[in-house]
């Protein structure tokens, strides 16, 4: 008996879809990779100004700042830097050097990597600081940075809150508080 084309042609057609096909140009290349960023990736915005002063009631969660870390450090937004959300005050009389090593020994939120902010870092996070802020620090006290002077090896920059100048130079082995700082380090400060 003969079997009819459109029989054949049916069954030709259903064994065609029902075979593999050949992967199609929508599959991916590969695993998909990590989509976390790393603090070296998160492009800082030192061009823009962002309000510190909109996020809840103990400063985090602003358009410039967010608490991470459980609440023991600061994302900044605008440097893209995370800062130790409160100076330790133990190192309070620590010199330069000591405000170093602490801040290379400091572990929080279950991590390492922290230094000594330099220069320009530092002055970027203490001055618009206000109330609102997520930051405990005295504007009063002395407050480390990497940045050496390029004039004298013995002494380094440090920074003050208040005052009408901020950024003093001073003796290594004078007191001062370590504000401790996680993120790509400026090499040409140390």
């Amino acid at each position: 008996m003969a079997v009819p084309r459109t029989a054949f042609a049916m069954a030709a057609l259903c064994a065609a879809v029902a075979a593999p096909s050949p992967a199609g140009v929508l599959d991916p290349p590969g695993p998909p990779g990590p989509t976390m960023k790393t603090l070296a990736e998160i492009p800082p915005t030192w061009s823009q100004l962002l309000d510190a002063t909109n996020g809840q009631p103990d400063g985090c969660n602003s358009t410039r700042f967010t608490c991470v870390m459980g609440g023991d450090a600061v994302l900044d937004h605008e440097t893209g830097l995370v800062w130790d959300r409160e100076p330790d005050p133990s190192i309070a009389t620590g010199i330069w050097l000591d405000a170093r090593v602490h801040c290379a020994n400091k572990v929080l939120g279950s991590r390492g990597g922290w230094r000594l902010p330099s220069l320009p870092e530092l002055t970027s996070l203490m001055f618009g600081l206000g109330a609102g802020t997520p930051f405990q620090w005295d504007p009063t006290q002395r407050y480390w940075t990497m940045t050496g002077v390029a004039e004298n090896r013995f002494s380094a920059w440090a920074v003050r809150g208040s005052g009408s100048t901020p950024a003093v130079r001073t003796t290594r082995n004078f007191p001062g508080h370590a504000w401790c700082v996680r993120g790509p380090a400026p090499l040409t400060e140390f």
